[in-house]
């Protein structure tokens, strides 16, 4: 195509950045601000980062061991069997427990100090939904003790009752308080309180481990309550390296580079008129983005001649021509010979001619469309 042709992707865009420079400068120093403050960011950004991570942990752990050994013989059992970690006991044939705490601690930690206290505990509570009621408490320190264990190792504290005597104990304890509406219990509390250092800081933990003995008749249940297993983590502030993304720091000044000039560039296009078109390709150019806009109001076609009981109607632009059609119902006829637009309607013939300048002056249009009269003899004016 032509470079004047009002057609080629060049003329428009020429009269496209014409028309629009100023907002094309705008959107390019746009692009190039937003593109540099990624660059800047990107490279200005530290190489590390700080973060709290844990350095060292510490945990610690409490369970029961428990047994009874077999005082008589019988069918079931030999005296001197061990009877191990069992959920009931036979109180006839072994009414002894023996117990033993056992603490454990592990981890990043120094050697700790380990204080462990084993209270016997004898009570009557009375239990009535959310809400308890302790009528009496007899307690008994049974064992204290304090030891330095290392990281790994375990703490083991031992002891013992006779449940028959404890059970006969609590109940003659009942019966000098005239008896009470409560269930009687009967277990230890163990108590533990280790400190240690781990990376340096001082940790504590301090835990209270229970041991039910219920009595049931001829039998004894053994149940524990424990802490559980607890870690604690020392948190200390790393230092992070970060990847740094080298492909967006050069893309994002490859743009800045790119739209700065750019803009610099429509500046100096507009200065020295290199925008610029011919009034006439302004024109064309303009007539096109009309054509495409209306495209579906237009048919292109063969248009007969005016003839004389006509009335021709001048139109100045595309756009007016097309609101004619719009208004009458009808289609615009584009002339692919004459390049004229026609709107036919009830005998009026509505013209809009791209090359015809639009004047103030009504445009006898009569003569110009009407063919000369082959006698030599001028035809009736148009009617009115």
């Amino acid at each position: 195509m032509a470079a004047d042709d009002p057609g080629s992707t060049a003329v428009r865009a020429r009269y496209w950045l014409a028309e629009y420079l100023w907002i094309a400068v705008l959107v390019c120093l746009l692009v190039a601000g937003a593109s540099g403050f990624i660059a800047y960011a990107e490279y200005s950004q530290p190489n590390t980062r700080t973060e709290q991570q844990t350095v060292a942990t510490w945990t610690t752990d409490s369970e029961f061991t428990h047994q009874a050994t077999v005082q008589r013989s019988t069918t079931a059992f030999e005296a001197g069997t061990v009877l191990r970690n069992r959920s009931q006991y036979l109180t006839g044939i072994a009414p002894e427990l023996s117990a033993t705490h056992v603490y454990r601690h592990e981890g990043d930690a120094d050697p700790a100090t380990v204080s462990t206290n084993v209270t016997l505990v004898k009570q009557s509570v009375d239990t009535t939904g959310n809400e308890q009621t302790r009528y009496w408490r007899v307690a008994e320190t049974l064992e204290e003790s304090t030891r330095t264990i290392s990281a790994g190792d375990a703490a083991q504290t031992a002891f013992r009752m006779n449940v028959t005597a404890q059970r006969q104990q609590a109940r003659r304890i009942d019966n000098e308080l005239g008896g009470t509406p409560g269930e009687r219990q009967l277990f230890f509390l163990v108590t533990t309180r280790v400190e240690t250092t781990v990376d340096g800081e001082t940790v504590r933990d301090s835990r209270t481990d229970r041991l039910n003995v219920q009595p049931r008749g001829s039998t004894y249940a053994v149940s524990a309550e424990t802490a559980g297993e607890q870690t604690e983590e020392i948190t200390a502030p790393v230092s992070v390296p970060l990847e740094s993304n080298s492909f967006r720091g050069i893309l994002g000044s490859l743009l800045a580079v790119v739209f700065l000039g750019a803009a610099a560039g429509l500046v100096w296009a507009d200065r020295t008129d290199s925008l610029v078109l011919p009034e006439e390709t302004v024109t064309a150019v303009r007539l096109a983005a009309t054509r495409e806009e209306f495209d579906e109001w237009i048919s292109v076609g063969t248009v007969p001649a005016p003839t004389d009981d006509e009335r021709l109607v001048a139109i100045d632009s595309l756009e007016d021509l097309v609101d004619v059609a719009i208004d009458s119902n009808r289609r615009v006829v584009e002339d692919r010979d004459s390049a004229q637009f026609v709107v036919f309607d009830d005998g009026t013939r509505y013209v809009f001619e791209p090359n015809r300048v639009p004047s103030s002056e009504p445009t006898d249009l009569t003569s110009e469309l009407r063919p000369a009269n082959p006698d030599g003899v001028e035809g009736n004016g148009a009617d009115e």
